[in-house]
Parts: structure tokens; C-alpha cells; sequence
């Protein structure tokens, strides 16, 4: 069964254990949640096949990062990465995009649906081309796969943090 990225953002700043969130992920088959084993800590499920990678952050990173989680528990969902080109091993997502974005679109494309980004990393040495706006209090990277903006290889949506607040990208807690 394919997981809807557009279902599962809503779930973003939930525990691991939020009761909703659990029942979501066990229909979809997904058993696998983050826990501290020995000395490895595994803050991901990975859904190569599907173009997803939902990442999860401990309390302590939360409150480090100035997360501010939804529900109890001792694992936050704090941002989930949607493949829209095959990369890091991920197929890409064949569901819906959010915000009406497009698998088509360039950056001007998507600066045409999204408006002016808020923040914008563009740094030729690492190949980096990412337009960040806040979207129903989101914030959401559009990386690209070239420094043209030729087109969109993954849209990463996570909760607002110290980073975000500090770009101006979200505003200040």
C-alpha cells in the first residue's frame, strides 16, 4: 500500500507512539520505529521504495533545536524528505506533492505557485540550490537538481526550528 506524503505531513511534530500516527504507519505496513538499542540510534524509516524518509528527533534534540512537538512521546516526527528524483537510493515518490506543487515544475515553476522563497541557499562548490518557504507553519525546502533550477529532486517538509527562526524563513517562538 503506497503511503501519501499529503497524509503523512499531517502527522509532522507527533510522537512515535501517538496513538493516530502508530495506527497510520502499522496500516502501511511500517512496524519500525526509532529507540535507542545498545549504542545505535536510528532517527529514520526509510521508504526508499516509495521516495519517503520520515525522520524522527529525540526530546533532547527537540528541545535543543526549539521543536515544539504535538504530541508526548520520546521521538517527534520532525521532517519527512519526498524524492522526486531517484537519489541516496530512494525511488521516487509516486504519490501527490504537496502545495500544488508538480514533478514537471522548475524553480521559476515553483516560485510562480509558491511565491518569493523566504530563505535561498545556492552554493555552486556543494551543487546546493534550495528555496525555503513557510507553508501552514511548515517549512519547506525545494531542493533542485542543478544550480538552474531545472527541476525539483526532493521537497523536504519539517517543523519550524532555531535554524529556521534564525533565517527569517520562520518567525521567532
Amino acid at each position: 500500500m503506497n503511503i501519501e506524503a499529503v497524509a503523512l505531513m499531517k502527522f509532522l511534530g507527533h510522537s512515535s507512539i501517538h496513538q493516530r500516527f502508530d495506527e497510520y504507519l502499522h496500516a502501511h505496513e511500517i512496524k519500525r520505529r526509532p529507540k535507542i538499542g545498545g549504542s545505535t540510534y536510528n532517527p529514520y524509516i526509510e521508504v526508499k521504495k516509495q521516495g519517503l524518509n520520515i525522520i524522527f528527533l529525540g526530546d533532547n534534540e527537540s528541545n535543543e533545536k526549539g521543536i515544539l512537538p504535538r504530541s508526548r512521546g520520546g521521538y517527534i516526527f520532525s521532517s519527512l524528505d519526498i524524492y522526486v528524483k531517484k537519489g541516496d537510493g530512494f525511488s521516487p515518490c509516486l504519490g501527490s506533492l504537496p502545495f500544488g506543487l508538480s514533478r514537471e515544475l522548475t524553480q521559476v515553476k515553483v516560485r510562480d505557485v509558491l511565491g518569493k522563497p523566504r530563505h535561498v541557499t545556492s552554493d555552486e562548490e556543494w551543487s546546493a540550490n534550495v528555496d525555503f518557504y513557510l507553508l501552514q507553519d511548515l517549512v519547506v525546502a525545494i531542493k533542485y537538481t542543478d544550480m538552474q533550477g531545472g527541476a525539483i529532486s526532493m521537497v523536504d517538509i519539517r517543523l519550524p526550528d532555531s535554524w529556521a527562526r534564525d533565517h527569517g524563513i520562520a518567525p521567532k517562538a
